[in-house]
């Protein structure tokens, strides 16, 4: 919400389309769980694919273009490799993942 200048609940569901206000409230604030076309009907309106809603932890900075369209793109490629290529880019990851590691630990 934030890289996209929104500052309240309320606000978001201003822009939200297809879903009514108190629906996207109710999601927004945990009163009730919601169906996955309200979700997908938020993210669209932040102009993001629903899977990156849910990374955890990430910085506003690497959600934000152009770092969030190399990220979409790259899972993408990943989700169209065979099972040979993802276990090849899983490798490679893992390899990357543990070198950027101080002393190769978590």
């Amino acid at each position: 919400m934030k890289l996209r200048k929104i500052d309240s609940h309320s606000q978001l569901a201003d822009v939200v389309r297809g879903i009514d206000r108190k629906t996207v409230n109710n999601a927004l604030s945990g009163r009730h769980n919601p169906k996955i076309n309200t979700l997908e009907a938020i993210a669209a309106a932040l102009d993001c694919p629903l899977w990156v809603m849910f990374l955890v932890g990430k910085k506003e900075k690497d959600l934000d273009s152009p770092y969030r369209e190399r990220l979409v793109k790259m899972v993408e490629a990943y989700l169209q490799c065979d099972d040979e290529g993802r276990h090849h880019v899983e490798s490679m990851a893992s390899a990357f993942a543990a070198k950027a590691k101080p002393n190769g630990r978590g």
